[in-house]
């Protein structure tokens, strides 16, 4: 399609499809980037999180896994927006059991945590299958991303099918980015804030302000913000199926999670605490 596209750039303005979604109809041949499908949409899960909690309670940033499962118990059946209903939710997700067709994607949220213990070289790298027998490689890292999800089910609610994160009803999101556009675009309008049941307009006072919206310690709206994946500290080994400590050789792609002080001035992570996890090496999937 490259010389079509080149033809009509002028209307549909290739480069401004998002770049991961237009590299998954392109390939490399003879030192040429050639593109085979026009990719318009492409579906991730990100994850996203009330820094107000985490700066009001002293909690760091999550990395792992483990750190979220952590903070969904923590949160979970507590009261998130102050109005007085302490069933809120540490873990709001899409798609959960009973939202139709989408309930097919529920698989792929347990291979993303798979992934950061058994693939660590990169997309190339397959982690369903035995590279010589294609035997399944159902192990302990299968395991642990089963006992993951086993943890934070029961600690999680209806996500963007339900006006539970834009009320403020949940500690940490995992979507499609569709479904946070509502909350990030427009915030003055919308955002976080609660919410009239019959038509979810945000609820206001007499001067038009918002009854509530969750804010930080210096009074400023608390947009959730939007996190890296999240990983592993330990791979799979794939010889022994041990779980093996992630470091430059067991995991050539990790990561080096840094101290909240090293972050740029304008991420607003920046003022919190910590990660116990400083220093350490991080193998998140994508990459």
């Amino acid at each position: 399609l490259n010389e079509r596209i080149s033809a009509s750039n002028a209307l549909l303005e290739y480069e401004d499809i998002f770049p991961k979604v237009r590299s998954m109809g392109e390939y490399r041949k003879g030192g040429k980037t050639n593109i085979d499908l026009l990719m318009a949409d492409g579906d991730f899960f990100v994850p996203v999180v009330r820094i107000d909690l985490l700066e009001r309670d002293g909690k760091a940033l999550p990395h792992t896994w483990d750190d979220l499962v952590e903070l969904a118990k923590f949160y979970n059946g507590t009261d998130l927006n102050g109005d007085g209903n302490t069933e809120d939710f540490g873990f709001c997700i899409y798609p959960r059991t009973g939202s139709g067709f989408n309930d097919a994607w529920i698989p792929e949220l347990m291979y993303s945590t798979w992934a950061t213990t058994d693939q660590t070289r990169g997309i190339q790298e397959g982690f369903f299958f035995d590279d010589e027998t294609f035997e399944s490689r159902i192990g302990r890292g299968f395991e642990k991303a089963m006992n993951v999800w086993k943890d934070l089910w029961p600690n999680s609610a209806d996500g963007c099918v339900t006006s539970n994160f834009v009320e403020g009803r949940c500690a940490i999101g995992l979507a499609p980015p569709g479904c946070w556009k509502g909350t990030f675009v427009n915030s003055d309008a919308g955002g976080v804030a609660w919410r009239n049941k019959t038509d979810g307009s945000v609820l206001r006072d007499e001067n038009g302000d918002a009854l509530w919206r969750p804010t930080m310690k210096d009074g400023s709206y608390a947009e959730p913000y939007r996190l890296k994946p999240f990983g592993s500290l330990e791979v799979i080994n794939r010889e022994t199926d041990n779980f093996v400590k992630c470091d430059p050789a067991t995991c050539p792609k990790g990561e080096r999670i840094k101290e909240s002080s090293s972050l740029p001035e304008d991420d607003r992570a920046n003022i919190l605490v910590d990660s116990p996890h400083v220093g350490k090496l991080i193998n998140r999937v994508p990459f």
